[in-house]
């Protein structure tokens, strides 16, 4: 993910889309950021790729709620800006699995892990997060499975 990132800001450096370019300084200065606290914290390697994921995810939370905010005040112009961004930091997700995917996706890991109840839930979670990490949302997923179990 993060040389997809690297890769993503040079074109940005080239292309000069404003957004784009400051988006994605934003998110490496973030990365590096962590890497740095990690480092201090006496650990040699850098943030995960799932780290680097959780990051992304929470700008996307994070300009969505202003974009509502600007909204409600009557700031459509930064209310663009903010869902323009988020669109760039989507662009640096992996592909989200459509529902019809997603539910196959949840049968395939209940016939595989024999899943019978409630009780199993944790386990099928963890099977689906370890095969499709970054391509579903997990909260909604784990609805699904409770009421797949009940």
């Amino acid at each position: 993910m993060r040389e997809r990132i690297r890769k993503r800001l040079a074109e940005a450096e080239q292309g000069g889309d404003q957004v784009t370019l400051c988006t994605l300084r934003l998110v490496n200065m973030a990365i590096q950021d962590r890497d740095q606290l990690t480092q201090v914290s006496g650990k040699s390697e850098l943030v995960s790729d799932h780290t680097i994921h959780n990051l992304v995810l929470k700008m996307i939370e994070q300009r969505r709620k202003s974009s509502v905010d600007f909204e409600e005040h009557g700031q459509l112009d930064l209310a663009d800006r903010e869902r323009r961004e988020i669109e760039v930091l989507q662009e640096l997700l992996p592909k989200q699995l459509r529902p019809e995917e997603v539910r196959k996706a949840v049968d395939k890991i209940l016939r595989n892990t024999r899943a019978s109840g409630i009780r199993d839930k944790g386990r099928v979670m963890q099977a689906l997060k370890s095969q499709y990490a970054g391509k579903m949302n997990f909260r909604e997923v784990s609805e699904m499975v409770t009421e797949r179990l009940s």
